[in-house]
């Protein structure tokens, strides 16, 4: 499964999730480009499924000759669920804002439904910004 998300400004987002049953092996990479350069990296719960694994993250600027690592030492799963329920509590505790509200929630939902929806129609699907 491939997800491009390209944005008026020429920003694109690919995310590239394959598998391949005969040598079961799943890989799941994230890729951002800009003007400058990309960032790009693994999902290391797929390395060592269903074991977590620390994720890879790189930075590669244009023109640099090598990426430079950003991030080995944290891992999507369960560390990307985990500051957003403590920051919920939190808001319910503390009174604070939560820095995820319920208009992203529901952004986020919008992306996966046009997801949904290109997926199924075979070609790109805007999104009202």
């Amino acid at each position: 499964m491939e997800i491009w998300l390209q944005w008026p400004t020429g920003a694109v987002v690919s995310i590239s999730d394959r598998q391949t049953v005969r040598h079961r092996h799943t890989s799941t990479e994230i890729l951002l480009e800009g003007e400058r350069g990309a960032v790009f990296g693994r999902i290391g719960l797929w390395d060592r499924y269903p074991l977590p694994s620390p994720d890879t993250v790189w930075y590669q600027a244009v023109g640099a000759p090598d990426p430079t690592v950003l991030c080995t030492d944290q891992s999507w799963m369960p560390d990307a669920f985990a500051g957003p329920i403590s920051e919920i509590g939190n808001a319910i505790l503390d009174g604070v804002p939560p820095t995820v509200d319920g208009a992203n929630a529901l952004r986020n939902l919008e992306v996966v439904e046009a997801v949904y929806a290109s997926s199924a129609a075979g070609c790109g699907i805007p999104i009202d910004s």
